[in-house]
């Protein structure tokens, strides 16, 4: 599940950002199987979500975290969506099958733009690739999955992005779910402005400096979208927050499910 990273540069591309958390404090002579165990939940993932995984690029140099750059020309909303769906969905799992390490918890974060460059030793470079992982490594992200111990997964993305893939409402992940927050993690940086979304409920996970941006009704004030479901996705149907014995909802099955929630899927 990789490219030629040359094929990359200078094509827009939406980013993900995935970490590990808590992985530095894991016994020593158990960080390979952590790792094998959090690799398993990331690239399977990506093949539920992704129509060709196989045309994403994966970096993976430190074993607690990936960079991966999705296909161009996909449907952004949806594969956003769908990873979202796809992590949460895979970690619960993991962690109801008491699999190590135990609970599995992980940063979720997204971006876009063009890769720049690709270094010496093979690793991608630019503006877009700086913003996802000063993202996914900032306080604000950090805090929102420390403050609910149960929490399976955090998801910060890009205010661009934001605003083209959760203010149109196409998909699960709306506007009303997302918090505002702002990424200033070293005095030298310039702060930017980010949308936060969290599995479960919700906690005050905004900064002091909060930007001051587009409402979360997505920029129009024209009131707030459908809440979340308890433990789930904004829009998710009664239940469909809750990890089954068949898993989460599909999209195909959705409309289904609001209809007669006692259905399986």
């Amino acid at each position: 599940m990789s490219v030629d990273r040359g094929a990359l540069l200078r094509q827009r591309r939406v980013l993900f950002a995935v970490d590990l958390a808590g992985f530095g404090t894991l016994p020593g002579h158990r960080h390979d199987e952590a790792q094998a165990a959090f690799e398993r939940v990331v690239r399977g993932a990506l093949d539920e979500a992704l129509r060709d995984p196989g045309d994403a690029h994966v970096e993976g140099n430190k074993g607690d975290s990936f960079l991966v750059v999705l296909p161009a020309a996909i449907p952004e909303a949806r594969t956003v969506a769908g990873l979202v769906r796809a992590m949460r969905n895979a970690v619960a799992t993991h962690n109801r099958r008491g699999g190590f390490p135990a609970p599995m918890r992980v940063r979720l974060a997204f971006g876009q733009g063009t890769i720049e460059s690709v270094s010496e030793s093979g690793g991608l470079a630019g503006d877009a690739v700086i913003a996802v992982m000063r993202l996914l490594n900032s306080a604000a992200v950090k805090k929102a999955l420390a403050a609910a111990p149960a929490r399976g997964i955090v998801l910060a993305l890009t205010t661009d992005l934001y605003r083209s893939v959760v203010v149109p409402a196409d998909s699960e992940l709306l506007p009303a779910d997302f918090t505002a927050v702002s990424v200033h993690e070293r005095a030298a940086e310039e702060p930017f402005p980010a949308y936060l979304w969290t599995d479960g409920a919700a906690d005050d996970t905004r900064d002091d400096d909060q930007p001051e941006g587009d409402p979360p009704g997505g920029g129009s004030g024209d009131g707030p979208a459908p809440a979340a479901a308890p433990g789930g996705l904004a829009g998710d149907p009664p239940g469909a927050g809750r990890v089954r014995a068949g898993g989460l909802v599909p999209d195909d099955d959705i409309g289904r499910w609001f209809d007669n929630p006692e259905l399986d899927p």
